[in-house]
C-alpha cells in the first residue's frame, strides 16, 4: 500500500512537469471529491492548485482555475471543490499614433492590452490596429528656377544701351502652397555696340555773299557713320556774315 502510494505521487509530479513545459503555466492534477472538472465545459483556467486524494479518481486542470479551500489532510495546500470562470478583459484602445506621413497618405496605429493572460484564448495579451491616415491632401512644392534665357541683345544700334536675360519659376512650380521661387525674374546690364554715326566739323564753303549788311556763307558738313546708323540734322546751311551796315 505505501509502496503504491509513493508510486501515485512520483507520477503525479513527473505529469505535473510535463504540462509545465508544454504549456509554460502552472499545470497540476487535482482530486476532487465531488466532481471531476471539464475544462473544456468549465471554460476556466487554472492559476495555482494542490493534489488531494479522494476515492482514487483524480482531473488534469490544465486550463482550470479553482478556488482555493480548506488544507487537505494530505498536507497539501489547496484542494478544489468548486471552479470558477475567469473572464479576461481588454483595456481601453490608446489613442491613435501620429500619422506616418506629413502629407499625402500615411498609416496610424493604437493598441489595447488585455489586463490578464485569458484574452484571445491566451495566445496574445495586446492587439493593434492600423488605419489610414490623410494630413494634407498633398504635399508642398517649392518652386525651383529655369534656365536663364537668352540675351534679349542691346536696347540700341549704336552707343551705350541696356540688355536684360530672364528666367522662369517652373522647374518645378510652386504646388499646395510651397514656396514661390526666391531672387530675381530678370537680369539687366549694360550693353556698347560701338560709337554711333556723327557729324563732322563744320567747313566754309566760298565767301560771304555780300561785303556789308547782311550776307550770308554757306557751310557743309559730313556724316562719320563709325558702327552704323544716321547723323540726325542738316548736312548744310548759311551762317551770316559781314553784317555791318553800308555807307
Amino acid at each position: 500500500m505505501r509502496l503504491s502510494l509513493i508510486i501515485s505521487v512520483v507520477f503525479l509530479f513527473v505529469a505535473n512537469y510535463w504540462l509545465l513545459l508544454a504549456d509554460g503555466q502552472a499545470c497540476f492534477f487535482v482530486f476532487s471529491r465531488r466532481n471531476i472538472y471539464d475544462p473544456m465545459n468549465g471554460n476556466c483556467r487554472y492559476t495555482m492548485g494542490g493534489l488531494r486524494r479522494e476515492r482514487g479518481v483524480f482531473i488534469k486542470s490544465f486550463h482550470s482555475c479553482c478556488r482555493r479551500k480548506s488544507a487537505s489532510a494530505w498536507g497539501f495546500p489547496y484542494h478544489c471543490t468548486s471552479c470558477r470562470k475567469i473572464r479576461g478583459t481588454w483595456a481601453p484602445w490608446s489613442h491613435w499614433s501620429r500619422c506616418s506621413q506629413t502629407c499625402g497618405i500615411g498609416s496610424q496605429n493604437r493598441r489595447t492590452r488585455c489586463s490578464t493572460h485569458v484574452c484571445a484564448g491566451g495566445r496574445r495579451r495586446t492587439r493593434f490596429e492600423t488605419r489610414r491616415c490623410l494630413w494634407q491632401p498633398c504635399c508642398p512644392v517649392d518652386g525651383q528656377w529655369g534656365p536663364w534665357s537668352a540675351s534679349s541683345g542691346c536696347s540700341t544700334t549704336c552707343g551705350m544701351g541696356i540688355e536684360f536675360r530672364s528666367r522662369v519659376c517652373s522647374s518645378p512650380a510652386p504646388s499646395c502652397g510651397g514656396q514661390q521661387c526666391i531672387g530675381p525674374r530678370k537680369q539687366f546690364k549694360d550693353c556698347s555696340v560701338g560709337e554711333c554715326a556723327q557729324w563732322g566739323a563744320w567747313a566754309s564753303q566760298g565767301t560771304c555773299t555780300a561785303t556789308c549788311g547782311n550776307g550770308k556763307l554757306w557751310r557743309i558738313r559730313h556724316c562719320v557713320l563709325n558702327s552704323g546708323g544716321t547723323c540726325e540734322g542738316q548736312s548744310q546751311d548759311y551762317i551770316p556774315c559781314n553784317e555791318r551796315p553800308c555807307e
